[in-house]
């Protein structure tokens, strides 16, 4: 897939759809992208299915469940709102799902920044390294 794409709205083309369910099939990248952009960008339509809920029991069973794939797409969803310049897969999805059901972008933000002090006191406690991804993310919004 297209990276550069990711988060667009333009509707995928049955190749790429095609290659979003392979990629999850075999685990090559981020569930959490991949599950966002078959939904958002409407693979699921590319492959004749009605819906993404279609699409993914049919294509992923015995591979993923419908719960999970939605779960996965939206942390995605948040990602795109939070941080969409930081690549998916970065920020831990179960970071991310949680503040899905907030109203707005602001508030998840907001929410990620309040967080920011308590993740990084937690983690000077066990080893004095801190967690510096986390921290690097918070620290630039």
């Amino acid at each position: 897939m297209d990276s550069s794409k990711a988060g667009g709205t333009d509707d995928m083309t049955k190749t790429e759809a095609r290659n979003a369910i392979n990629t999850i099939k075999n685990s090559k990248c981020s569930l959490m992208k991949t599950c966002y952009e078959l939904e958002i960008r409407k693979g699921y339509l590319a492959l004749a299915y009605d819906s993404f809920k279609e699409c993914i029991e049919i294509e992923l069973v015995g591979v993923i469940k419908y719960d999970y794939a939605i779960k996965m797409k939206n942390a995605g969803q948040v990602h795109m709102s939070v941080c969409p310049e930081i690549p998916m897969g970065e920020v831990s999805e179960g970071v991310l799902r949680p503040l899905y059901r907030l109203d707005d972008a602001k508030g998840k933000k907001s929410v990620i920044l309040s967080s920011r002090n308590t993740v990084i006191s937690e983690s000077h406690g066990a080893n004095g390294n801190g967690d510096h991804r986390i921290q690097g993310f918070c620290s630039t919004r």
